[in-house]
């Protein structure tokens, strides 16, 4: 049994299924909101409150557009989760995969498959002529920028992670299975991020395709920090590395600057959406999933074998 899918969900045994299901997924989408607010509140009142103390005049603007406050926002997400978690739940934050052996050997190792995997999927678009580079920025501005958003892309795609296959995923396996757990949560994901800008038909496939992979990644590690590695990774090479559209939105400074293709089709380029709305992202997401499985298929063998 894998660590992560130990039931410890006895607060909920008098739960129908139906009702924890429902009230699961209602929850995750809960936290996204209530944790905005309350971060909306939070921002906006040191804002003011350095503006009574300095006298100065601030552009908020401009402020609430910088990649950073927008990636920071999630870690009050991740809050409400752990405030549930250990006062409602009466159980260790450690219980949600945070475990200490070897952590940071987790971490980097999942970032590097993330940064694999989103470079793969550049590179098979841009030979097939869907994507167009237009340019490489190396000034010390943008390496400053580029290297300090790197824990930031971690805390947003940690947040999305510990939410959805930290917490949801094995609360649905504790009464449905893990298949039906891995489908339910990776349905949720796409439907998470069914209002951002320029989401196709392909895009939604493919964020539903990426959840199966993240979910099957980090039960084959069998701890969240290598799916936190992973999710950080592909979002922060995706945006600034590369220059192009994290699930529709503007990443900011980036080194290299790749665009979609006006005269490719969308299925081909992703379009405004950017490579994840691309059939061919969508073909390496069931690459990376058949490999997984080959992977834990062995590593079972493996462990059944020591057991003998």
């Amino acid at each position: 049994m894998k660590k992560l899918l130990i039931n410890r969900f006895d607060s909920y045994q008098k739960w129908p299924t139906w009702l924890l299901v429902l009230l699961g997924c209602g929850f995750v989408e809960a936290c996204f909101w209530v944790g905005n607010i309350i971060f909306g509140i939070v921002l906006i009142s040191c804002l003011l409150l350095f503006i009574l103390l300095t006298g100065q005049p601030l552009d908020f603007n401009a402020f609430m557009d910088d990649v950073h406050i927008d990636l920071i926002s999630f870690a009050f997400v991740a809050m409400i989760l752990f405030v549930w978690v250990k006062w409602v739940e009466k159980r260790s934050l450690v219980t949600l995969g945070f475990y200490k052996e070897k952590w940071l050997k987790e971490l980097l190792i999942g970032f590097g498959v993330g940064a694999l995997q989103f470079s793969l999927s550049l590179l098979l678009v841009y030979l097939l002529g869907g994507s167009q580079f237009k340019g490489v920025d190396v000034s010390s501005t943008t390496l400053l920028f580029v290297l300090s958003i790197i824990p930031f892309w971690l805390i947003q795609g940690g947040t999305e992670e510990l939410l959805t296959r930290g917490w949801l995923l094995p609360l649905i396996h504790s009464r449905l299975g893990l298949p039906i757990a891995i489908g339910i949560s990776s349905f949720l994901f796409g439907l998470m991020h069914l209002g951002n800008d320029h989401i196709t038909f392909f895009a939604f496939l493919d964020l539903i395709l990426s959840g199966i992979v993240m979910a099957l990644y980090m039960l084959y590690r069998d701890n969240l920090w290598s799916v936190v590695g992973l999710h950080g990774a592909w979002n922060f090479v995706q945006g600034n590395i590369y220059g192009i559209e994290v699930s529709g939105s503007d990443p900011g400074v980036s080194i290299f600057h790749f665009a979609s293709n006006p005269n490719a089709p969308t299925w081909l380029s992703g379009g405004g959406f950017g490579i994840e709305g691309s059939l061919i992202t969508c073909l390496v997401e069931l690459v990376f999933i058949l490999v997984i499985l080959y992977l834990m298929k062995n590593k079972d063998k493996i462990a059944d074998g020591s057991n003998i």
